[in-house]
């Protein structure tokens, strides 16, 4: 029998349009939704964590800033650091008169700031400013920056490398640097810079 219209318990349960049924299905969608939510916030953040691991892989392959001085014991490192890092400071700001106390009077030097008397006898403070003064930066480079790379243990002393950013008049190269230094009585004594045609990134 056909119900007029007045409905019936059958009526009610094959309503499609009933509040209970409209509220299953209201909350079917809503928990669809929020699985799909929360499955594209699983999947951002594994994309982030990969993104941050390639990350560190390359940071790793390109390789972490290393110690310079760790080829050196902690004797020498105490007595090496603070007079390369004074080395480097009187290079740059051109203090000349600081870096005549660290200075070893070597050949190379006299060569260069006394045209060509290999064997002078050493200069003192005052004659050693003065050659510095007109010398470098326009017969020879003056470094303008340097970083320090390495310091390695040779048979007479120690060998500085780094890489200097170099300037003589319009000329302008950045290359790798080569300073010998060696210890008298407790003192550092820095020889002068050997250059090379190696070029490197400040």
């Amino acid at each position: 029998m056909r119900d007029g219209g007045g409905g019936g318990p059958f009526a009610r349960l094959m309503c499609t349009d009933c509040p209970i049924v409209r509220l299953r299905q209201y909350t079917k969608a809503r928990s669809s939704a929020l699985t799909y939510e929360l499955c594209l916030e699983i999947a951002m953040k594994a994309l982030a964590n990969l993104g941050m691991f390639t990350g560190l892989l390359v940071c790793f392959a390109l390789g972490t800033p290393t110690d310079p001085f760790s080829s050196l014991n902690q004797a020498e490192r105490a007595l090496l650091q603070p007079q390369i890092e004074r080395w480097i400071h009187d290079q740059v700001k051109h203090d000349w008169p600081d870096l005549w106390e660290i200075q070893d009077q070597t050949p190379a030097l006299k060569n260069e700031l006394l045209l060509g008397r290999k064997e002078a006898p050493d200069m003192d403070r005052r004659q050693y400013v003065e050659a510095m003064q007109e010398t470098i930066g326009i017969g020879y480079p003056e470094i303008r920056a340097f970083t320090l790379t390495e310091v390695d243990k040779e048979a007479d002393g120690f060998q500085v490398v780094g890489c200097a950013k170099l300037q003589r008049e319009g000329w302008r190269a950045t290359t790798v640097q080569y300073i010998h230094v060696k210890v008298v009585d407790g003192k550092v004594r820095f020889g002068w810079p050997d250059g090379s045609a190696e070029q490197c990134k400040l």
